[in-house]
């Protein structure tokens, strides 16, 4: 039972984010996703020179926090698309099924 709803508040977050984002297939997932991915290794490199040059900075606390967030878009991302190519194999399967079932 918690898994269903583990899974069901997935799903919802994943629509809310879809519907946010004005997302209307995969190649403009892919690009909101490589953005993160992109905006990720900036910040990466940024909070690395903080850590060898300034390691008390608190702008170190913010990068982290910016960088949580863009790896949970990122993971995000990738779990649509999984979804979506599964739900699409899954109508195509279906569709066969069907079409071999009429002849």
């Amino acid at each position: 039972m918690r898994q269903d709803i583990r899974k069901l508040d997935q799903r919802i977050e994943q629509a809310e984010f879809i519907f946010k984002n004005h997302i209307e297939d995969r190649g403009r997932l892919r690009a909101i996703r490589q953005k993160a991915e992109d905006e990720i290794a900036v910040l990466l490199k940024e909070r690395q020179k903080l850590y060898r040059y300034q390691p008390d900075s608190p702008q170190i606390g913010v990068l982290t926090e910016e960088l949580k967030k863009l790896r949970h878009t990122v993971k995000l991302c990738r779990n649509i698309e999984t979804h979506s190519i599964e739900m699409e194999q899954r109508l195509q399967q279906h569709s066969r099924k069907n079409s071999s079932g009429r002849k």
